[in-house]
């Protein structure tokens, strides 16, 4: 009697975020029914191109017909969708964190607790925070998506606000994974540990990594990252739904429940740096990752005296330091 065998697997290529959305019953707008039919005939497409080759391969090779099926499949998601920046899976799932933090104004709460940081560590004026490169994620959403990024965010990375909110950072991460494992491997394990895990309110980190602007430009990257608590407003909002700058909150705004998420602020070092030594830095060479390795040895070390300078202080001694020891 005649049988059909059915050999299944399931691939190790992530659901896009669009497809999610609509498996989680998420009522499309009439510009993402378009966006979300124009996928599914492309990837009707994809495998209609792709089956006869995976046939071929039969049940005696199906180790390699995954193989060709995950590789196909990825490199469609990266051509297709925006859920990738280069070898990063980076979808935005946390739009309804993001807007929620925005709707309740819990940004003012989150400044109110770090003027008096901000004020310290960037020597800025009150009124003139906006010049400060600075983020806000949520530690509870899902991949810690971004709430709130700053004007001087979008400049130093290139990355504008439109795209960046509800999504995790690590579109700022180098596109190719190779490179950015070796510049960033532990700086990424200890920051993807310091967002994971539970922290006491205060908590720090500092990091030195090394970044892409949205341009591909590389940058190091300066981070400074703060476990918060920030309650809910208890009385009516003001007008307006987008903070403007670092703006004093009104007194209504008072926490309840608090909730925990990350402030980072982030500066550039490149500019400190001579253009002969950042290219050293970035050669890739055992020479170039021994010479960042002192860089934030040197950091570490020093990481103490940012209770009682500025960054910008910090991280001209720092250089200043370092490159006394630069050949």
């Amino acid at each position: 009697k005649a049988y059909i065998l059915g050999v299944q697997s399931m691939l190790k290529a992530p659901m896009p975020a669009l497809l999610r959305a609509v498996d989680g019953g998420k009522q499309l707008v009439s510009a993402e029914e378009a966006q979300f039919t124009n996928f599914v005939d492309d990837l009707g497409e994809l495998m209609s191109k792709l089956r006869p080759l995976l046939t071929s391969q039969g049940l005696l090779d199906m180790p390699c017909a995954i193989d060709i099926a995950t590789r196909s499949l990825v490199s469609f998601l990266k051509e297709r969708c925006t859920d990738y920046v280069g070898d990063h899976w980076v979808p935005c799932v946390g739009l309804g964190e993001a807007s929620a933090f925005q709707k309740d104004m819990l940004w003012k709460n989150a400044f109110t607790q770090m003027q008096s940081s901000l004020y310290k560590v960037w020597e800025v004026s009150q009124g003139c925070e906006e010049e400060v490169a600075c983020a806000i994620a949520d530690p509870r959403g899902e991949d810690c998506p971004l709430v709130y990024v700053s004007s001087m965010f979008e400049a130093l990375t290139g990355y504008d606000r439109e795209f960046s909110m509800g999504r995790n950072c690590r579109f700022l991460q180098p596109n190719e994974a190779w490179f950015n494992a070796t510049f960033n491997r532990n700086e990424c394990r200890q920051m993807k540990e310091f967002c994971a895990e539970p922290q006491p309110k205060g908590a720090r980190l500092v990091s030195l990594l090394v970044n892409e602007r949205k341009d591909g430009y590389p940058f190091l990257n300066l981070l400074v990252m703060e476990h918060i608590e920030v309650g809910t407003p208890t009385g009516p909002p003001s007008s307006g739904t987008r903070s403007p700058a670092l703006a004093r909150p009104s007194p209504w705004c008072q926490r309840a429940e608090p909730r925990p998420y990350i402030f980072g602020v982030q500066t550039a070092l490149h500019s400190g740096l001579a253009s002969c030594s950042l290219v050293e830095v970035l050669a890739a060479d055992s020479e170039g990752l021994k010479h960042l390795a002192r860089l934030r040895q040197i950091l570490h070390n020093r990481e103490r005296t940012l209770a009682f300078q500025s960054l910008q202080t910090f991280a001209r001694e720092c250089l200043s330091d370092w490159l006394s020891g630069v050949p």
